[in-house]
C-alpha cells in the first residue's frame, strides 16, 4: 500500500519540519510551496521531499485539487504545514486502511487545535474533524477559507473517526490570542462572497461571525475563554474591534455606493 503525503507551505520554517518529520512514513512525499524565504525549501530538501511550485494564493483551498493530480499514490494525506501526527500515525493509517478502504473512500480524522500552549477541546473546536486521509481522485476542495473537500462517491463513503482513541491531527493554529484575532480578520478578508448584492448581506455575515465567537468564548465549553481572565479581557477587546471595523465598513461600503450613484 503506498502513501502519498502532501504539505503545502509559505514560509512555513517555523513548523514545517516537525510536519514532515510526522509524515516520514508515507512512500512519496511532496511539499507544495509559495515562493518561501525563510529556508522552508531547504527543510524540504532535507526530508527528501518532492518541492512544487505554486502562486501565492491567500485560499490555499482553492489551488489543492491541481497538485492532488501530482501523487503517484493510491492514498493520499494532506497536512498544514502547521499541523503533524503523533509517532505511531503509520500504524493507525495502515489498520484504516487494511480494515475501511474496501468501503470508504475517505477518512474524517479529529483534530486537536491549541492558541499558545493550550489545547482547545469544545465550543467547536472538538473534534473538529478533518478530511485529509482519502483515495486518489475521491475528493475535490473548494476555493473557500476553512471548507471541508467535497467527497465525491457520496458521504455515505466518508468514514469518521471517534474519538479519543483514534488518530488525530495536531494543530498549532495560534501563537497567542494576538495571533488568533488577527488571523481571523486575513481569514474574513480573504475568503470568497457572492458578487450579487441580493444574495449577499454584510449584517448577515456578522452576525454569524458573533455568534461563533459567543460559543468559542463558552468556558464552560472549554472554549477560548477557559484561557482565563487575560484571555476574555482580550476577546472582548476583539469584539469591540470588530464592531468599530464592522461599522466603519459600512460606512466606507455605503459611500461607494452613494458615489457610483449620484
Amino acid at each position: 500500500m503506498r502513501i502519498t503525503g502532501i504539505i503545502h507551505t509559505r514560509n512555513s520554517a517555523g513548523t514545517v519540519d516537525r510536519a514532515l518529520r510526522s509524515l516520514a512514513w508515507v512512500s512519496e512525499l511532496i511539499v507544495v510551496d509559495m515562493g518561501s524565504t525563510d529556508g522552508t525549501r531547504e527543510i524540504a530538501v532535507r526530508h527528501e521531499a518532492k518541492i512544487l511550485d505554486a502562486p501565492v494564493v491567500s485560499r490555499v483551498d482553492g489551488i489543492r485539487n491541481q497538485y492532488l493530480q501530482e501523487a503517484s499514490s493510491d492514498w493520499i494525506f494532506v497536512l498544514d504545514s502547521d499541523e503533524y501526527l503523533a509517532e505511531d500515525a503509520a500504524q493507525s493509517v495502515a489498520e484504516l486502511i487494511a480494515e475501511h478502504g474496501a468501503t470508504f473512500d475517505a477518512f474524517a480524522i479529529p483534530r486537536f487545535n491549541r492558541i499558545g500552549d493550550h489545547t482547545l477541546r469544545g465550543s467547536g473546536w472538538y473534534p473538529d474533524h478533518q478530511t485529509r486521509l482519502f483515495r486518489r481522485g475521491s475528493v475535490q476542495w473548494m476555493d473557500a477559507i476553512h471548507q471541508p473537500p467535497h467527497v465525491l462517491s457520496g458521504l455515505h463513503r466518508l468514514y469518521y473517526l471517534e474519538p479519543p482513541n483514534c488518530l488525530h491531527i495536531h494543530h498549532q493554529n495560534y501563537r497567542d490570542l494576538h495571533d488568533f484575532i488577527d488571523r481571523q480578520v486575513h481569514y474574513a478578508l480573504s475568503d470568497t462572497y457572492s458578487s450579487d448584492p441580493t444574495q449577499f448581506s454584510f449584517d448577515e455575515v456578522m452576525a454569524r461571525a458573533y455568534r461563533r465567537l459567543a460559543e468559542r468564548r463558552d468556558q464552560h465549553r472549554h472554549g477560548v475563554r477557559a484561557l482565563g481572565d487575560r484571555g476574555d479581557v482580550l476577546l472582548t477587546d476583539a469584539v469591540e474591534g470588530m464592531r468599530a471595523e464592522h461599522a466603519a465598513i459600512r460606512r466606507n461600503a455605503d459611500q461607494r455606493f452613494r458615489a457610483r450613484h449620484v
